[in-house]
This record gives C-alpha cells, structure tokens and sequence, in this order.
C-alpha cells in the first residue's frame, strides 16, 4: 500500500510538472491532483522540494543496467534523448527555484557511472584509488558541464553526435592518464 501511495503522488507530481514550473506547485494542489490528504503526503515526503528530490533520484537512477553495469554514453544518450522528449517537464524543474536540486542529483548519480567506466578501462592494472577518483571526477565535471550547455542550448545539440565525440575523448583521455 505505501509503494502505491507514493506511485500515486508521484504520477500526480509528474502530471502537474508537465502542465506548470515546479515552484507553481503546492503541497494542496497535488494532494487535490492525487486524491489523497495532506497527512498522507506527509507520511510519505517531507515536503515538495523531498519529492522532487525523489522524482530526480528515481528518472537518473532508472538509467542503471539491470547486471549492475553501468555505461556512461549509453545512459547519457538515453537521458538527453529522454530530456528532448519532455523538454516540457524538464524546463518546467530547471528554470524553477530548484535548479540546485537538479543540478545535484545528475552530478551525484554521474559519479557512479564515471567510476564504474574508469575501473573498467583499468581493468587489472595496479591503479591508485586516488589516481582513478580523479580520471573519473574529471570526466563527470566534463560530462556535466556539457549537460547544462545542452539545458541553456534549449536541448538543439544532436545527441547522438555529441556522445559520440565525447566518448571518444573521454576514452582516450582515460587510457592515457591510466597508462
């Protein structure tokens, strides 16, 4: 019952972020979209700015290979593909009074996929754990960046193309300073 309340509440917050910028929406509106009280919504979230923190955690993390690998161009060109596709929604939680949250949460989750690629490209090589934080925090800082050009681009950047060209780099750059 309480996976379904919050599938509900979420499905709700979805809905009202599609329609309007997030810092539009209030904890009686949504409770008024989803049918429920706002003691339930409570229960379940601390307040507005808690659930799309969930929102955020929950879409980047729906990006991870079910084996528990992890491959960064492949995640990266879903997430910007699946950013065109609700451009709507993505604006409506970018350009709101959240920007940080949103900022944080796609910087955070990259760092498991940029470490997880970076321990694949050393493979068996004694490698200093602070030598492959670095190769990896570099190529999220890099990826990253990226990411909020192609936000303030208004998402026109082929994707496709633009993946293609960074892995590259990135793989190199990583073999490189892994040598």
């Amino acid at each position: 019952m309480k996976t379904m309340t919050r599938t509900v509440i979420m499905q709700g917050f979805v809905r009202m972020l599609e329609r309007m910028p997030f810092d539009k929406i209030t904890v009686s509106a949504l409770t008024k979209e989803c049918g429920i009280s706002h003691n339930t919504f409570y229960y379940h979230y601390q307040d507005i700015y808690a659930l799309l923190e969930a929102f955020f955690h929950q879409y980047i993390m729906s990006y991870t290979v079910e084996d528990g690998r992890m491959d960064w161009a492949e995640m990266a060109r879903v997430l910007l593909n699946n950013c065109k596709d609700n451009k709507r929604l993505v604006y409506h939680a970018f350009n709101s009074l959240s920007r940080e949250r949103l900022e944080r949460v796609v910087f955070d989750s990259s760092d498991d996929f940029f470490s997880a690629y970076v321990r694949q490209l050393a493979g068996d090589r004694p490698i200093s754990e602070g030598k492959l934080r670095s190769v990896s925090e570099l190529l999220r800082y890099c990826f990253f960046g990226y990411f909020l050009k192609f936000l303030w681009n208004n998402m026109e950047d082929d994707v496709g193309e633009i993946i293609e060209s960074m892995s590259l780099m990135f793989e190199d750059f990583a073999r490189h300073t892994l040598e």
